[in-house]
Order: C-alpha cells, then sequence, then structure tokens
C-alpha cells in the first residue's frame, strides 16, 4: 500500500513474519524515470513484490535500482529472482557486505544475549545457522563508506552499527528515512532488536545521525513504518 507520496510498503507475508518479524520492502516513486526498491524481504517475498507491481500498473521492468540497506537474509533475500526478471535493473549495497549479497560468505551471526524479547530468539538462532539462506547475486554497484551518493531519489546515509555496511536511504524533499533494522516497530518501538548489533557503541552514534535529520517518516525493516510524530518518537529511543 502507499502509506505516503510515493512511498509503498510491500509485504509482510505470513511465511515472512514467521521467519523474519514483519520483514518488509518498499517502493520509491518520485514520478521520474526512475523505480528504486528498498530491500527486498525473503526470497519467497519477489512473488509478492511481483504481484503488487502488477496491482499498481507497474512490471519488474520498471524498476530500476534496488537499494540494499544490509546483508541480512530478510532484506536481499529476493535480490537474485528480480535480478532475472529484469537484468538491466542496478543492485547497490555497501562494499563491505558485497561478497555476502553475492552468496560467497555469510553474514556475521548475532550473539545470543540478551535472551530477550524471546520471541526473536529464533531468529537468531536462524541467522546463526544461515537458514532459508538467499540465492547468492552479484551487485552491480558498491556504495562507498561515506554519505551524500545518489540512488534515484535517495541520498545514502552511512548508519552502520548493526552490521559493519548497514545505511540508511533518505528522502531528503519529502522527509522520509528507509533504515533497514536501525529501528524496530515489532515487537515494540525500539532501537532496534536487543543484542542484533554487532558493534552497538557505533550503531548508537548512527542512531543519533539519524534523529539529526528530524525525518517525518521512518522506514523500518522490521514492523510497522512511523508515518506520525516521527522524529518525537526517535528522540524519545535515544
Amino acid at each position: 500500500m502507499e502509506i505516503a507520496p510515493g512511498v509503498h510498503r510491500i509485504g509482510p507475508t505470513k511465511r515472512g513474519w514467521k521467519l523474519g518479524g514483519y520483514a518488509q520492502c518498499y517502493l520509491i516513486d518520485d514520478g521520474s524515470d526512475r523505480l528504486v526498491l528498498v530491500d527486498t524481504g525473503y526470497e519467497h517475498d519477489a512473488q509478492s513484490i511481483v504481484s503488487y507491481l502488477w496491482s499498481i500498473g507497474r512490471t519488474p521492468v520498471d524498476i530500476t535500482d534496488i537499494a540494499l540497506t544490509h546483508s541480512h537474509r530478510s532484506h536481499l533475500g529476493g535480490v537474485a529472482a528480480l535480478k532475472r526478471l529484469n537484468p538491466q535493473l542496478t543492485i547497490h549495497i555497501h562494499e563491505w557486505e558485497a561478497d555476502i549479497c553475492g552468496g560467497h560468505r555469510m553474514a556475521q551471526p548475532m550473539p545470543f544475549r540478551p535472551i530477550r524479547p524471546l520471541i526473536i530468539y529464533p531468529m537468531r538462532i536462524g541467522a546463526l545457522i544461515n537458514y532459508d539462506a538467499h540465492h547468492g547475486c552479484e551487485p552491480d554497484k558498491l556504495l562507498e563508506d561515506k554519505d551524500g551518493q545518489r540512488i534515484g531519489p535517495l541520498e545514502v546515509i552511512q548508519t552502520q552499527g548493526h552490521t559493519p555496511g548497514s545505511v540508511s536511504f533518505y528522502w531528503r524533499e519529502r522527509g522520509v528515512i528507509a533504515v533497514g533494522d536501525a529501528v524496530a516497530t515489532w515487537p515494540k518501538l525500539d532501537a532496534g532488536w536487543p543484542g542484533f548489533n554487532l558493534d552497538e557503541p557505533r550503531y548508537r552514534r548512527s542512531l543519533r545521525k539519524i534523529a539529526e535529520l528530524e525525518p517525518k517518516v521512518i522506514l523500518t525493516g522490521h514492523g510497522l513504518p512511523v508515518t506520525q510524530d516521527a522524529s518525537a518518537k526517535l528522540k524519545r529511543i535515544l
């Protein structure tokens, strides 16, 4: 559904909810000739993405770019299928995580502590054993370790800490930011999921950086996006 002008939320599927807690992706349409997909959910979510495109009168050929916030399986699972359907699209990911996207390396396993909340513990185990691993797909363009790179209307913001290559995508003109797992709203609004940030001090710096942008809409990787009082809620998290 379109949750803000030019911003479409796709997912989560029932299976995606079981595997990864309301995992979803976002389609960005600024009215130009570029249609940007931020993240791709799990592998099976590619079908939902195609179905949604058809429902709004578009096709996979209309996607010009896939912008990946990071390389966890709940975010890049559908990349290979979408690339097969449209070989001309450009896949963007931070240079540090390119080999994970390509299927040459597993993402770093998450630590087992803290144990709570228990509802996300199966996902921690799944990440550790690489359950339901994605089909590798080589990225086309590597994002450098600097702010300001552009993908259509989106500005790349370095927000490492959750993973070494985590980035956010900021539509500055509309105050919309896609943050991957830097903020979660499931099972509650929080600074990601407890224990899922590989570098906690760096992550906290990144969260402050996002808050300083004072976004109007926060597109979360897991749970409902924040569309009301986004900046104030983010500051309360801090």
